[in-house]
């Protein structure tokens, strides 16, 4: 099972029949490397083999300076999770194997050399932001690059922080370059005519958690849930001494759903030297990358954090810098058209006072998944739909009548009661991207997730997206209680 959590600043988390949701450290979790969804083992950290990372757009010409840009790839397979003492490992199971790919988009903040440079996260940048762990059958190809992003999904997440540097440096015996690949030994050169510059560094950055499977991650209360973060800590090094360089990596995600995951379609582009600065081309950086991973379920924070919303919109991916056409232009209806509102935390959060209360209704008005309506909490909808739980994440923020910063996130996530719902093709779980959105069911109960997110200008909000970076969606407005 797949459970999907928010990207949270300020959010509100509902929890019942009908659920709203909205310094690195790190927490003992449960692990269950066998999926049975069984209490598993205590576990502090994973340990990842040393795998890959390029730098894509890494070496420019004339080289790096402050404000380019690049995306950074990375993919491994997993040695072994490590109990809470940070020594004692627990192995993979026989017959099965984890791995992750991850794409960071960074700019560079600081130039001290020849393609030397420190970067920080670029949350602007159109390009792919994901962190997904994969488990399968073996079949990873670290040298080929594949076999990272298949199987089932058990992880998917947005990274929201990060920075990092990666520093040239004389190779040994004063050499400008030396072999790109060395293992596991000179002799053994899979790369024959590529060089590369000696380099050292590190990348560290902070994953919002968007969806987990319970059955390798059991234990979490919905509270730790709705704020589950990740961290990766992860040494870099050229050349490639104790694993082979990657032919190729992956670019994107496999989306909210998880499936189907898309075929590596990035072969890096070197150049003779890799990393070495050159008046030609916009070229690649590759380099050994050996992860560390932690986590840091969140709390549950009591409080009374009101939002109302509402909006317009249409099936699709999302692009966190544009918006897109409304469902009223998508003139063949070949998307999901819907219309969304409700409330959360009016009249109260407070469980001593009835609370807490809210509601949402999604209407489905055109598209492949037919016309319904989904209610949760509503006058319209039965009474074992309402919310039964509230949380504020950002009590500062959610305060009444107090400005939020300048972008916050709530998600909803419930089980409702659906009307009037009219099939026009069989389609068990439609996606909509746009607002995480997914049908469980054929009939009339479904469970349904929504993510959006708001930047506040007074009382008046203006809706973005919050999932996928690659297509627009429509500018909506709300105000906030």
């Amino acid at each position: 099972m797949r459970i999907t959590k928010s990207l949270s600043t300020c959010a509100v988390l509902a929890i019942g029949i009908a659920l709203s949701a909205s310094a690195m450290a790190s927490t003992t979790i449960n692990f269950n490397p066998n999926g049975t969804g069984a209490p598993g083992v205590q576990v502090g950290s994973f340990d990842w083999l040393p795998g890959n990372a390029v730098n894509i757009g890494g070496n420019p010409p004339n080289g790096l300076t402050v404000g380019s840009k690049m995306v950074i790839l990375s993919q491994s397979l997993l040695n072994s999770a490590v109990a809470p003492d940070g020594s004692t490992p627990v192995p993979v199971p026989a017959g099965s194997e984890f791995t992750f790919v991850m794409s960071i988009p960074v700019k560079v903040v600081s130039v001290f050399g020849p393609n030397s440079g420190a970067y920080t996260l670029d949350l602007q940048s159109t390009a792919g932001n994901f962190v997904e762990v994969w488990e399968s059958a073996p079949d990873s190809n670290m040298l080929a690059g594949t076999g990272f992003n298949n199987g089932k999904r058990i992880l998917y997440g947005l990274i929201t922080d990060g920075f990092g540097s990666l520093n040239t440096s004389p190779c040994p015996g004063n050499v400008a370059s030396v072999q790109f690949d060395q293992f596991p030994s000179l002799a053994d050169n899979d790369f024959p005519g590529t060089n590369t510059v000696c380099a050292t560094g590190s990348t560290t950055i902070s994953v919002n958690v968007i969806s987990i499977d319970d059955g390798y991650f059991p234990g979490f209360t919905p509270g730790q849930l709705a704020n589950l973060k990740s961290f990766f800590n992860t040494s870099n090094i050229v050349p490639f001494n104790q694993q082979n360089p990657s032919r190729l990596f992956v670019s994107s995600d496999a989306g909210a759903a998880g499936t189907p995951s898309p075929a590596p379609d990035v072969t890096p582009d070197l150049g003779a030297v890799n990393g070495a600065v050159q008046a030609g081309a916009t070229l690649d950086f590759q380099n050994q990358a050996d992860a560390n991973q932690a986590f840091q379920p969140g709390t549950d924070v009591a409080g009374a954090c009101r939002v109302t919303y509402g909006g317009n919109d249409k099936n699709g991916n999302i692009d966190l810098t544009k918006f897109g056409s409304a469902c009223s232009s998508d003139k063949i209806k070949d998307q999901n058209c819907y219309t969304f509102g409700g409330q959360v935390g009016a009249p109260t959060a407070d469980p001593a006072q009835g609370g807490p209360f809210g509601e949402h209704t999604h209407h489905n008005v055109s598209g492949p998944a037919g016309d319904f309506v989904f209610h949760a909490g509503t006058h319209s909808a039965p009474k074992s739909t309402r919310i039964t739980a509230t949380a504020c994440k950002d009590p500062g923020a959610c305060r009444q009548a107090r400005q939020t910063p300048g972008s916050s996130r709530s998600t909803s996530k419930g089980r409702g009661h659906s009307t009037a719902w009219t099939p026009r093709r069989a389609l068990i779980s439609p996606r909509w991207p746009g607002t995480r959105c997914c049908l469980k069911a054929r009939t009339a109960r479904i469970s349904i997730i929504s993510v959006w997110t708001w930047t506040t200008t007074a009382s008046l909000a203006t809706r973005r997206p919050a999932s996928r970076p690659t297509s627009r969606r429509a500018p909506i407005s709300l105000l906030r209680i």
